[in-house]
């Protein structure tokens, strides 16, 4: 169970107080099972409650069945199989559910919809693996995500409100098919490593924001180890993408390649990466388009950018032995906010 409780003030263009309640309880039964045939089973059915309420005024209310199941199948030494189905919920986040309407800029406003209902995913997806000796491996991958209820931006006018105002709603659905095959090989008593890997998508959106995308990528690596050193070079073709969770985002960006060497000797470590020198587009483009908007917009990425790094490092002995596998790692987790941005 997950009860959050936001009471939030705001003061500027919106002036008042949004009361939330944002509650999410579900229920689990599991089934796991292995075969000595080399099969094995997870299975998984419950469901999920969710309420909300806004100033005091329940909004929502609703039960979503959850299901989950997960075969994997062992053929022989050298073939596997797998399938896997998923249905779930995710509750609206509580920063688009409140009533308060709040200026973003000069010309654009932000409103909340108490009316938004869950978000709903359907995954599936098959999986074959084939590893005919210890040199050589050949996976493919078949996969299907579904959004019968998406979220989409919807933009209008209202009267008192000089710009343009746009908030979360339920809008049509989301659809992404994908598959990928990709390969890896071992030569020269494994010296040589090579994998590679080709990846077909294709996004296919309805409702105000309705458009649909098909698109490929493919990567290439190759490794080269001798002794005490050790080569790489990679490369990632251009790609785009719509997200089925982006409310009707296109995004483009460029290729990435660069070539990686080490040197160890003893204590002795020496390394020197050399990326994306020979292009100048460290840039992500997105764009949006609907009746009342439109906007473009780039953000600068880093695994996209010209880089050289050097290293070298010498670890002098010293004092008993330290495993720094071995070291605790502190995390930490985010909260959700009712605070509209």
């Amino acid at each position: 169970t997950y009860n959050s409780i936001y009471r939030t003030n705001y003061f500027g263009s919106y002036t008042g107080q949004q009361d939330l309640v944002s509650s999410e309880n579900m229920l689990f039964l599991e089934y796991m099972r292995n075969w000595t045939c080399g099969l094995y089973l997870y299975s998984r059915v419950g469901f999920s409650y969710v309420h909300g309420r806004v100033n005091g005024v329940s909004t929502l209310n609703q039960w979503n069945p959850r299901l989950g199941l997960q075969l994997q199948y062992r053929i022989n030494s050298k073939n596997s199989a797998s399938i896997d189905f998923w249905w779930g919920n995710s509750h609206p986040n509580p920063s688009t559910t409140n009533t308060a309407i709040v200026q973003v800029d000069e010309l654009n406003w932000i409103q909340g919809n108490p009316n938004l209902k869950n978000t709903i995913f359907v995954s599936s997806s098959a999986s074959y693996n084939f590893i005919p000796t210890n040199k050589f491996a050949l996976s493919a991958v078949l996969k299907y995500e579904g959004n019968p209820d998406k979220q989409a931006l919807e933009y209008y006018t209202l009267g008192g409100h000089d710009g343009l105002i746009h908030r979360t709603v339920n809008s049509g659905s989301a659809h992404e098919y994908s598959a990928r095959v990709q390969g890896s090989l071992k030569l020269f008593n494994n010296s040589l490593f090579v994998i590679a890997n080709v990846a077909a998508r294709k996004v296919v959106l309805t409702g105000i924001d309705a458009q649909q995308l098909s698109w490929v990528n493919a990567y290439a690596q190759a490794q080269y180890t001798k002794n005490n050193f050790s080569a790489s070079l990679y490369y990632t073709t251009p790609g785009k993408e719509i997200s089925a969770w982006s409310n009707g985002t296109y995004s483009r960006y460029g290729c990435t390649y660069g070539l990686n060497l080490s040197y160890s000797a003893g204590n002795l470590n020496a390394m020197l990466q050399f990326n994306n020198w020979f292009s100048d587009k460290a840039r992500v483009h997105s764009y949006y388009n609907s009746p009342r908007y439109s906007g473009n917009a780039w953000a600068w990425n880093g695994n996209l950018a010209r880089s050289i790094s050097v290293s070298i490092s010498y670890t002098f002995n010293y004092g008993k032995y330290v495993d720094h596998n071995n070291e605790v790692n502190n995390g930490s987790t985010g909260s959700q906010s009712s605070i509209m941005m």
